[in-house]
């Protein structure tokens, strides 16, 4: 659930602090959870990645497909690999647990076991999609395949162009 800041008042008498925020989405989400213990964290707004920016990395992503003869799938998880973010996670070792994780993140690696507290775990390294990406991060991954396009001599627009790109979101 996201909610944006509004304004903050405080009472001058009471000394409370009265801290207004707007439902950004996911209100049925909110409304469930009011019926329970809620509990919020803050942190601060970063702005989505721009559609241009988006737009030109699937274009550089099918050139690289049409020329390796693969799909555009498998080069854009091969970027992801690459450039993108990811947390790792610990899991018990037991498939469903595992097959759930799956189907949460757009690419997930097992790396193997490791120990937590006396428990083996299955350690997995978990991919966003570049949907999530914020401007710093859609940044790195164009910058990432812009580079493997110019190793490959593939033509890439101008890097104050994509640098404008990058920095044109759309909040």
């Amino acid at each position: 659930m996201k909610l944006r800041f509004k304004e903050i008042n405080k009472n001058l008498s009471t000394h409370e602090t009265e801290i207004t925020f707007v439902v950004v989405d996911e209100l049925d989400k909110l409304l469930k959870s009011i019926k329970t213990k809620i509990y919020f964290k803050l942190s601060n707004w970063v702005d989505k990645r721009s559609l241009q920016a988006n737009n030109y990395f699937w274009e550089l992503v099918s050139k690289l497909a049409s020329l390796f003869n693969t799909t555009d799938d498998e080069i854009y998880i091969g970027m992801l690999e690459r450039y993108g973010i990811f947390e790792i996670i610990p899991r018990l070792n037991d498939e469903q647990a595992l097959l759930e994780l799956k189907k949460k993140w757009r690419l997930v690696v097992d790396m193997g076991d490791c120990e937590i507290n006396d428990t083996t775990m299955r350690k997995m390294k978990c991919y966003y999609g570049s949907s999530t990406y914020n401007v710093q991060e859609m940044s790195k991954l164009i910058n990432g395949i812009v580079s493997e396009c110019e190793h490959l001599n593939i033509p890439t627009k101008d890097p104050k162009e994509i640098e404008r790109m990058c920095e044109n979101w759309k909040p």
